[in-house]
């Protein structure tokens, strides 16, 4: 696999990375890694830095919803599809 991009452009500007590749957003959280033979991991979070989503180059991915204690209340995936729902009990509250 090749670099990505992102990676390129990234080199391009700031200089060659040895080994992996991570990118932070503004709270510390890592967005996005990509390792030397391209593989590559994205996530997302909310605004309370729970991670919502993450997705890799080999086609997984996971979602992710939070109370407003952050406790999870759902959760699906790429392979076994919706194993936590439990918004409507946090609605109905």
């Amino acid at each position: 696999m090749s670099k990505s991009k992102l990676r390129t452009e990234y080199e391009a500007r700031f200089g060659d990375v040895d080994g992996k590749f991570r990118l932070y957003d503004a709270h510390g959280n890592a967005i996005y890694q990509e390792y030397p033979d391209g593989l590559w991991w994205k996530l997302d979070y909310d605004a309370k830095d729970n991670q919502i989503y993450y997705e890799s180059s080999k086609g997984y991915w996971t979602r992710r919803e939070y109370d407003a204690n952050g406790n999870e209340i759902y959760y699906e995936d790429s392979v076994c599809g919706v194993t936590i729902d439990n918004r409507q009990m946090v609605e109905a509250k």
